[in-house]
């Protein structure tokens, strides 16, 4: 896999950095299907963390390598997005929100030759492969 990072993408020809391009993409693809792996298990085994903690009456405990402790944060759900919005209306608190927009529905009021205000264009080459 190092092999491929090192490669000098910029002296490979055409049809050399459609390949390193694909190969590139391969690789990704089989990093992320093991990230998943590990993040799921890392997640069950902090759960069954949390649970032995709690079961043992403590919050903190110590292995040889490292040491964890659980804290209990709460995280907001929101279950009323009308009742949310009315709020962040209502009390001008925008900063609740993250500061992106969805492509679809400004693609499709640009396609329709309307602007959408504060809003430019900017051109990104997007290259896509296909498996021979």
């Amino acid at each position: 896999m190092n092999e491929i990072l090192e490669t000098k993408h910029e002296e490979l020809k055409l049809g050399e950095k459609v390949d390193y391009i694909k190969t590139l993409k391969d690789e990704r693809a089989s990093i992320n299907d093991l990230s998943k792996k590990y993040t799921k298990k890392i997640e069950l085994a902090e759960q069954d963390f949390a649970n032995a903690c709690f079961e043992a009456g403590t919050d903190i405990a110590r292995g040889k390598l490292a040491t964890a402790s659980v804290t209990n944060v709460e995280i907001p759900e929101v279950e009323d997005w009308d009742e949310l919005y009315e709020y962040i209306d209502n009390n001008k608190a925008s900063y609740m929100l993250y500061k992106r927009i969805k492509l679809g529905p400004i693609q499709e009021i640009w396609n329709s030759g309307r602007d959408v205000p504060g809003v430019s264009k900017v051109k990104k080459s997007k290259v896509s492969t296909k498996t021979l």
